[in-house]
């Protein structure tokens, strides 16, 4: 999905979280496709912020498995710009998904993994359904 909204001198297009793929070998060829559409269209600016798992952390923050430097050289070596790892919320926005491991866990001890300030949301939105 390619978002699109008027820009000073023409469009700003974005695709966040994509595109979706199950085969990466078609991945450099949509890419390049993209930067043509983006100019037929005469975008100005042109981000995509790709749905890959580049690396895993645990619920500490600590890595757990290595980076995949290579979802960032497909890119680059397409002459796309890589801004870096953003921390926090640069421009109002996360650049990245926490998907908590549920492996595991039962109906029980999930609420137990949580912290106390999850908890407090958890009850709070129980109460609500």
């Amino acid at each position: 999905l390619l978002f699109s909204a008027k820009m000073a001198g023409g469009l700003y297009l974005e695709i966040n979280s994509g595109p979706v793929v199950t085969n990466y070998e078609f991945l450099p060829k949509c890419y390049e496709e993209l930067k043509i559409y983006a100019r037929k269209l005469k975008a100005m600016k042109l981000v995509v912020k790709p749905y890959d798992i580049y690396q895993v952390f645990n619920s500490k923050g600590e890595p757990i498995s290595t980076e995949k430097k290579e979802l960032v050289s497909m890119l680059t070596n397409l002459n796309y710009q890589f801004d870096g790892l953003q921390k926090d919320y640069p421009g109002g926005e996360g650049d990245w998904h926490f998907v908590k491991d549920l492996n595991d866990l039962t109906e029980e001890t999930l609420l137990k993994s949580f912290t106390k300030q999850r908890k407090s949301l958890v009850k709070k939105l129980k109460h609500l359904v």
